[in-house]
């Protein structure tokens, strides 16, 4: 081979070279946009749950977010943790009590008949818009829901006072009920031990709570069966004054 050809060979070669590594650095950028552009997406909330963002606080969108992304991947970082949620939670429904209080009418030296009675329990329908609400079973097995519902019940001399409270975090609905019951009045305080199918739960039991008046009732389901013993504690004490005041 001539030196002509030889060099001739050489600079082939080397526009080769030079075309194959810039085809390859095409390549690598257009393959560096097309993750950039994948990631930035996926930080971005999923579709259906912007569909549920609509007319929301920032705070009701966190709380959507809580429920509906699970806590891994990318998005963690935006995502509140189950103790975010649980601080939430207990700032929202600290103040039940005086609330049912004002509700009612009544204040604390009326009501002294035994200790006020609170069944508090989450909701797995929203009962004020008739739409299944958030719920998950967070890392540490505990069921967390975005409806909750708060029924107080105080004691004067002669009549029960109830308040049953309500309350979505996702939106803006929240209601209160209140009632009166005279002891005269009431032919039963009854419970029955049921269970209830959630899709995505399972049977979930609970106790369907009555206070019975003629042509109607009072009733309120009792989810949190870590509460057993103490709704059992109340009920029975209930009963015991509901004896004497008819004696």
């Amino acid at each position: 081979m001539n030196t002509g050809n030889f060099e001739l060979l050489v600079t082939f070669k080397n526009k080769i070279t030079m075309q194959t590594v810039g085809i390859i650095l095409i390549v690598v950028a257009i393959l560096a946009v097309i993750t950039l552009v994948v990631i930035l997406s996926m930080r971005e909330d999923p579709q259906n749950v912007k569909l549920a963002y609509a007319g929301k606080s920032e705070t009701q969108k966190q709380i959507i977010r809580y429920f509906m992304i699970a806590e891994q991947g990318i998005l963690k970082d935006k995502l509140w943790t189950d103790e975010d949620f649980d601080d939430y939670f207990n700032d929202a429904i600290k103040n039940t009590r005086e609330r049912a209080l004002e509700k009612l009418g009544i204040d604390e030296d009326q009501v002294k008949e035994i200790e006020p009675i609170s069944f508090q329990n989450i909701r797995y329908y929203n009962d004020l818009t008739d739409k299944r609400a958030y719920f998950k079973r967070g890392k540490d097995r505990k069921m967390r829901s975005s409806v909750y519902q708060a029924n107080w019940l105080f004691f004067s001399d002669k009549q029960i006072f109830v308040c049953k409270i309500n309350l979505s975090f996702t939106d803006d609905t929240i209601k209160d009920r209140t009632f009166e019951y005279f002891y005269k009045d009431i032919t039963n305080i009854s419970t029955e031990e049921k269970s209830e199918y959630i899709q995505g739960v399972g049977n979930v039991p609970y106790i369907d709570f009555k206070i019975i008046v003629p042509g109607a009732s009072y009733e309120c389901e009792l989810y949190d069966s870590d509460k057993n013993e103490d709704n059992q504690r109340s009920i029975k004490a209930m009963r015991a004054l509901l004896r004497e005041k008819k004696a």
